[in-house]
């Protein structure tokens, strides 16, 4: 039977109101055992015990082995279970870097972990689905997170742990409220897989298509930057610079900068999903700076990974800033195509490197002299039209995405304070 009525708790900083049936525990009420992994850099080997830092801890999902795979011998993690031995079950903490990120362990595997990583061995009467949301939520997060000492590099210490309090909700609320909240996460991983799934289905087909076109049979050798390459005999070989104009954007100065008028477009407003604030020009440039809907733009300074390439911009008319090239086509073509086209062989201009932090300034020489080929414009468009459904199809998982997770966000609201009150009689 659920108890009406709430009370107001302090959890770290700041009051919350929970449930009146609730208990409030610290968690060193609620563990056997927290503790962290080796303060020592263990000897590592090409095969073995997995051996997990904060880059591996992924929450709601397997554990991640893109950035970090490192292993440690039988022997010696034999040696290091004596301070930490992780099972299914247990709790793990990134203690530094995104402090308070958490995972649970769910299935039983042998590995161990670096001093990075805290351990919680719960109590048999707590659910670690629960404990594992409850961690994630984002002002637990921030409690951590302020709970974390230091200045330049904060870390969470076992202490802190141990001394953060938690609400409580019965055995069998906190099971019903993991499993909504799990029933979303695993809706959020589907639509992972077919984002991926539908990126590499695109990366193959601008392969295929961008280099050996639609229905051809005979090919021809050429050279593209410093690969050789085979593209239909009839198509054409020609650089950059004898297709488009190349006009470099106005270098606008922040005193300039309004928060009204025709938007200024900067590295960052081409990123997907940047959050990076908009600025206006409420005064006139002169007509080359304007960009209208559907213009071919290629920024040539930046990140590598994150803003280097070719953009078509699907907004308004706009004016825009330095660094980025409004390439204005000579002849009829498909600039669709050519972002596709451009972004395909960017790394294989002449000084394609990542410099500090990743960050590549290609000259207007190099680009304006870089051959591209050029395949008659009906066949450009079936090719442009082809990967552009694909990527909207990439968009309408991604737009679903993030829902999903407004949808997650929104419930661990309620149900993680009691706001709303499940009903624990129906099967989970």
């Amino acid at each position: 039977m659920v108890k009406e009525g709430y009370k107001e708790v302090r959890i770290g900083p700041k009051e919350y109101k929970f449930p009146i049936d609730w208990e409030i525990k610290f968690f060193d009420e609620i563990t056997n055992k927290i503790t962290d992994g080796t303060h020592s850099t263990p000897n590592y080997v090409s095969e073995g015990i997995p051996f997990l830092s904060t880059q591996n801890i992924v929450p709601f999902k397997d554990f991640n082995f893109d950035d970090y795979e490192k292993y440690i011998t039988k022997e010696e993690h034999e040696k290091l279970k004596k301070r930490c031995n992780p099972k299914k079950g247990d709790i793990l903490i990134s203690k530094c870097g995104t402090i308070g990120r958490s995972k649970l362990v769910r299935k039983e595997m042998e590995f161990n972990i670096f001093v990075g990583l805290a351990l919680l061995k719960l109590n048999e009467n707590i659910r670690g689905d629960f404990i594992e949301q409850y961690l994630n939520y984002e002002p637990m997060r921030k409690i951590l997170e302020l709970n974390a000492p230091g200045s330049t590099r904060k870390t969470l210490t076992i202490k802190s742990i141990k001394n953060l309090r938690i609400p409580l909700p019965p055995l069998s609320e906190q099971k019903k409220i993991a499993s909504i909240l799990s029933s979303v996460d695993k809706s959020i991983e589907k639509t992972d897989e077919v984002i991926e799934e539908t990126k590499e289905l695109k990366k193959g087909l601008m392969q295929e298509l961008l280099t050996k076109g639609i229905g051809h049979s005979e090919f021809k050798e050429v050279r593209i930057g410093a690969k050789t390459f085979k593209i239909p005999e009839t198509w054409k070989l020609k650089n950059v610079g004898s297709l488009f104009k190349l006009v470099n954007g106005r270098s606008f100065k922040k005193d300039e900068w309004v928060e009204d008028g025709l938007q200024i477009i900067r590295i960052q407003d081409l990123r997907e999903n940047d959050n990076a604030e908009t600025n206006y020009c409420n005064f006139e440039v002169k007509d080359k700076y304007y960009v209208y809907n559907n213009d071919l733009l290629f920024c040539w300074a930046g990140n590598i990974k994150t803003s280097l390439g070719a953009y078509i911009w699907n907004k308004d008319k706009a004016v825009l800033n330095q660094h980025i090239y409004n390439m204005k086509p000579k002849t009829n073509l498909s600039k669709s195509y050519y972002r596709f086209l451009i972004n395909k062989f960017l790394p294989l201009l002449k000084n394609y490197t990542g410099g500090s932090a990743g960050q590549v300034h290609i000259t207007k020489g190099d680009f304006t002299t870089f051959d591209v080929p050029l395949p008659p414009l009906k066949e450009q468009k079936k090719i442009a039209s082809i990967l552009s459904s694909v990527d909207a199809k990439i968009q309408k998982e991604e737009e679903y995405k993030t829902k999903l997770e407004r949808l997650k966000k929104g419930l661990m609201q309620k149900l993680l304070t009691g706001e709303i009150r499940v009903n624990t009689e129906m099967e989970v």
